[in-house]
């Protein structure tokens, strides 16, 4: 997530109407190799798009966002630059200093430098102990960095362009292709492996590569029926957690609530009881 300040700054020039490398050069006085270095890193992070030596902008929301923040605040240059945007999107719920510190994985020394910049300029203001965006004041910022988080969350050089992610961090990515790819099945496509044979359109699966305990394969379900809220889905998790319920400790909301209607209780979008014990019926497992 992080951009530097050389990359904020061809940003701002292309924001300011600044197509060519050599053009860009000039304003900014670096030469051209330095230039095209930067902006060969910012066509790696998506960006832009450079050819016959001609600088355009992707056409991606969050991309929009930050050039016309850079156009009207080319001050954000220093704010944003190194770990600020990084430290910002963790910000955009309320979070004290030790959530920050632990969320970015940053020496609170660099945190509070960051902090600094950003009370300086109204970005953030404090609650209690919690550091909050000052989103009535940065509208525009706000909606950048929840586009850009959503981006990031949505890609990865790892996996085919094609691929859907259902969970990305620092120690772990789990997403789905219908392809054949080098990582570890896990989710639905590992049911099978412990007696619940599901028929699937797509394959699963979790890099980096490694052998999954019970508990993350039950884990890695839960993050796929986030964003694939399925009945049918949510009836082979209940089937899942009934089987195997004495070494799952995973805690969820998805979890919670089937839980409830396992004791008969009902709620929209979620399987029924009889829905649940008609197929648990087909796997021999006791309710």
């Amino acid at each position: 997530m992080n951009l530097s300040k050389p990359e904020l700054r061809v940003l701002e020039q292309i924001a300011n109407g600044n197509k060519k490398i050599n053009e860009i050069a000039h304003a900014v006085k670096k030469s051209d190799k330095q230039i095209y270095r930067t902006t060969k890193s910012l066509i790696e992070k998506e960006f832009i798009k450079l050819y016959r030596g001609r600088i355009t902008a992707k056409k991606t929301t969050h991309g929009s966002l930050l050039l016309n923040l850079l156009s009207q605040y080319p001050n954000l240059i220093n704010i944003l630059s190194g770990n600020g945007i990084k430290i910002l999107i963790v910000i955009l719920s309320p979070k004290n200093i030790k959530q920050i510190e632990r969320e970015t994985k940053l020496k609170k020394s660099i945190i509070y430098q960051k902090l600094k910049q950003f009370y300086n300029t109204s970005i953030i203001r404090k609650e209690k102990k919690n550091y909050v965006l000052n989103a009535r004041i940065w509208t525009n910022l706000k909606e950048f960095l929840e586009e850009y988080k959503k981006f990031s969350e949505s890609v990865d050089k790892k996996i085919p362009v094609n691929s859907v992610i259902y969970k990305k961090t620092d120690k772990e990515l789990v997403f789905a292709n219908k392809g054949r790819i080098d990582a570890t099945l896990t989710a639905f496509s590992c049911f099978e492996n412990f007696g619940i044979k599901i028929l699937l359109t797509t394959n699963y699966y979790t890099l980096p590569k490694r052998r999954l305990s019970k508990d993350v394969v039950f884990r890695h379900s839960l993050y796929v029926a986030e964003k694939e809220k399925t009945i049918r889905f949510l009836i082979f998790i209940s089937l899942f957690y009934l089987k195997f319920k004495k070494q799952i400790k995973v805690r969820h909301f998805i979890v919670d609530k089937l839980k409830l209607v396992l004791k008969g209780k009902s709620f929209p979008d979620y399987p029924t009881l009889n829905e649940i014990k008609e197929r648990a019926e087909m796997y021999d497992i006791k309710i």
